[in-house]
């Protein structure tokens, strides 16, 4: 898998921009590189439910008490996304199996509020090395970079369309591949996911 670097001079030779041997050298392209990398990493985590990313732990109550809900969970430090509260023997349940939560704050750190107790959490995870990711996802990241590096390296506003369309289309094929990686051995609720986040909106299922 390609380092950051790497990665960047694929965006970079997308735009016809050359490339760069490190992030902090003293170039217009390595500072705009390293301005957007870690962003658009989260941006393109958040967007789907990457298998790579997806983790599960058991969340840590807090002191915290609600009027409305029973128990509160700290968020967990690298979580990008909350997919879903676990429910024990249940692999897929349906919308109304699903155990009700919201996400908050409590002034000092994010928090999650729910009446399941010994709640676990499915999350998409932040993950900064491309070594744990997937070609696909790279280079959807690539595109995505390239569009975001291509207006102020170029000048061309018509470059950086042309980039978007093709992380557009480079992000339908990770997803798809992606999807792939999974089986319920029922259809999944398109809708439903896609309205928590899951999937982008609109974005149809394989």
């Amino acid at each position: 898998m390609p380092s950051d670097v790497q990665m960047c001079n694929m965006a970079l030779a997308r735009v016809n921009q050359g490339s760069i041997a490190s992030l902090t050298e003293s170039s217009r392209a390595a500072e705009l590189c390293s301005a957007f990398l870690d962003i658009l990493k989260d941006q393109i985590l958040r967007e789907f439910a990457w298998p790579f990313a997806r983790r599960r732990v058991a969340l840590a109550l807090t002191a915290n008490t609600s009027s409305t809900w029973a128990y509160c969970y700290a968020y967990p430090s690298d979580c990008l996304t909350a997919l879903r509260l676990v429910v024990p023997g249940l692999q897929k349940p349906r919308h109304d199996q699903a155990p009700a939560y919201e996400i908050g704050g409590n002034g000092t750190q994010r928090v999650i509020w729910t009446d399941l107790p010994e709640a676990e959490l499915e999350y998409t995870a932040r993950v900064t090395d491309l070594d744990q990711t997937d070609p696909l996802f790279v280079n959807a990241l690539s595109w995505l970079l390239a569009a975001e590096v291509a207006t102020p390296l170029t000048g061309k506003p018509d470059v950086a369309d042309l980039c978007r369309r093709g992380y557009l289309q480079a992000f339908s094929k990770a997803a798809a591949a992606g999807l792939n990686e999974q089986h319920y051995g029922e259809p999944p609720d398109g809708e439903f996911l896609a309205s928590r986040g899951v999937v982008p909106s609109g974005y149809p299922y394989a």
